[in-house]
């Protein structure tokens, strides 16, 4: 009997060792994402030199999603970003939650003098949202 269990257990960890050797190379595909949330944007005007840590929410399609990276454009006073996330490809082996929690992103705002400053986050390939921040002196 126990010359059995030993041989069940030499036998398991052989197949277990096995089916380690191989590897798999996850394929992601980046894709923008549009933003889906604002939190800490003034709604009233702001004084120069003031410094605003600004969040913008983003939600990911599935849980598979993970962040990728931010592209940013300045010109004068407007802030154009764009948000991205990577997916596994269609037909990947693997298994994705239909839930995802927010990917936050955090921006430190500190402006040097006063005007309107625009901020805009890609929404679709034709459109952008827009928050305004307006500064004082």
């Amino acid at each position: 009997m126990k010359l059995n269990i030993a041989f069940l257990c030499l036998v398991g960890s052989l197949f277990a060792l096995g089916s380690c050797t191989g590897s798999s190379e996850l394929v992601e595909v980046e894709m923008p994402l549009a933003v889906s949330g604002y939190r800490s944007f003034p709604e009233k005007a702001v004084q120069v030199d003031t410094s605003i840590v600004l969040q913008a929410l983003f939600q990911t399609s599935n849980g598979c999603g993970r962040f990728s990276r931010v592209d940013t454009a300045t010109v004068g006073t407007v802030f154009t970003m764009t948000y991205y996330a990577k997916y596994p490809v269609e037909g990947s082996d693997v298994v994705c939650t239909d839930i995802s929690k927010p990917l936050v992103f955090r921006k430190t705002f500190s402006p040097r003098g006063a005007g309107t400053y625009t901020f805009r986050f890609w929404k679709s390939e034709t459109e952008f949202e827009e928050k305004l921040i307006v500064v004082e002196e």
